[in-house]
């Protein structure tokens, strides 16, 4: 037999691979497991171009906070250039609360430590006039609760923690539970919040009877 000669050779191993090719594709399309097995779709209206970007109290002070520590980050974030960059949301988290009011069910602001709470004695307080500071820097206000009756403070704080709720059980049931539209309704419409952060030590950490 005559042999091939080096561009008969040549070509016949261009086809050879290419045929390969073609096989291993073809079986890659077919098996390949993060390929698209049907149609789907997204609900894109009204939703944030960023996740919420700001300071929280409980990175910085834990249950430790205080109007004036919560002000003086608020111009930092500010007189950094962090605002003007997106960094915008001012939270308050865990520790902000005195107790339950009984009467109405109404939440009552620690305003001893937040002395601008303090519109109408012990017994009324708002955080209106601290939101409004807030909303002046040009931020946005949050505020912390908890899907269950009770706090992560109070579910895992220990006895020495600062600030924890007072009072008697119920009056130290500070979570969202049972009290979910009314509590909405005073964060965000009376006192002027434009987040919240929303924990669930208050479901995990204690039982129905507490």
């Amino acid at each position: 037999m005559k042999p091939l000669n080096l561009l008969g050779r040549c070509s016949l191993v261009a086809i050879v691979l290419a045929m390969s090719a073609l096989s291993v594709e073809a079986e890659t399309t077919k098996t390949d497991p993060l390929a698209p097995t049907g149609q789907w779709s997204a609900y894109t209206a009204g939703r944030a171009t960023t996740p919420p970007m700001g300071w929280s109290s409980w990175n910085a002070f834990g249950t430790d906070v205080t109007e004036a520590r919560v002000l003086d980050s608020a111009n930092t974030i500010v007189e950094s250039g962090l605002a003007a960059k997106g960094y915008r949301y001012i939270n308050i988290d865990d520790g902000w609360w005195l107790k339950r009011r009984q009467t109405d069910g109404r939440m009552q602001v620690r305003s001893a430590i937040f002395p601008s709470a303090a519109v109408g004695g012990a017994e009324e307080t708002s955080f209106k006039p601290f939101t409004d500071r807030i909303h002046s820097m040009g931020l946005k206000a949050g505020i912390y609760s908890d899907l269950g009756r009770n706090s992560c403070s109070q579910a895992y704080g220990g006895p020495n923690t600062p600030n924890l709720p007072e009072g008697t059980v119920a009056e130290r049931e500070v979570g969202l539970y049972g009290h979910m539209a009314q509590d909405m309704k005073l964060y965000f419409a009376d006192w002027g919040f434009d987040f919240i952060k929303v924990d669930g030590c208050g479901v995990r950490a204690f039982t129905a009877e507490l």
